[in-house]
């Protein structure tokens, strides 16, 4: 944590998101700081349970992993996931997990696009789908907005997405658990606590905070259901 893009609250509950549901598969599109959280409790599954699990990352630009890589579970895909094809998320099963942090911006053409009447619809039941930079049930961050240009529209399709919806179930939403239980949440993660203060000030250009003490966390997570 401290990066200034994947911090504290988002950070745990992806890890534990791993260990919980033990996917035999993880397909990422947009790498960073939560591909080496999601990595590292590959890791934990296969030395503590013999799970097995491997992380697929698709990013056009991948520049904030490591150099010598995360390991052989791990592949990374130079690509616009728009060139991916649909058959590879098809492929998901029960419990695996598609992890969404791309451009948040839906236009013509865009990623976006694809994620949500594309390859959201043919999910398998029982697929855990993420999604980052989920502010709802508030507005993008004013001060996120207005100094970083942040015109992205990717959690109001969202919100229509699940509207009137059967087929997908929330299962978390950070954003919504600071508005509403934040003494919750600093009970359970400890390290929220002055998480945005503790930030160097040249990494919290990206990272919105609700009051200029903590980070506003802002992982989204779902799931195909099964009936």
């Amino acid at each position: 944590m401290r990066n200034g893009y994947f911090e504290s609250c988002d950070a745990e509950v992806a890890y534990s998101m791993v260990r919980e549901w033990k996917p035999r598969r993880i397909i990422e599109i947009g790498s960073g700081f939560s591909t080496r959280a999601m990595a590292h409790a590959l890791r934990a599954n296969r030395e503590h349970d013999g799970v097995a699990g491997e992380l697929i990352t698709v990013d056009p630009s991948p520049e904030r992993l490591p150099e010598n890589g995360l390991g052989d579970s791990i592949t990374v895909v130079v690509d616009h996931v728009q060139r991916i094809d649909i058959s590879v998320f098809e492929q998901l099963r029960a419990d695996d997990i598609l992890f969404i942090d791309s451009s948040h911006v839906v236009s013509v053409g865009s990623d976006v696009v694809r994620e949500y009447l594309q390859i959201l619809p043919r999910l398998k039941p029982g697929v855990l789908v993420h999604v980052h930079d989920i502010f709802l049930p508030s507005d993008y961050p004013r001060t996120a907005v207005l100094d970083n240009l942040w015109f992205w529209s990717e959690q109001y399709l969202l919100q229509a997405f699940l509207s009137f919806n059967p087929e997908f179930e929330v299962l978390w939403s950070a954003s919504a658990m600071q508005l509403s239980h934040a003494r919750v949440l600093e009970q359970c993660f400890p390290n929220w606590t002055n998480s945005y203060a503790n930030i160097p000030p040249s990494k919290r250009r990206f990272i919105p905070t609700p009051d200029g003490r903590r980070v506003w966390p802002s992982s989204f997570w779902m799931r195909r259901l099964t009936h």
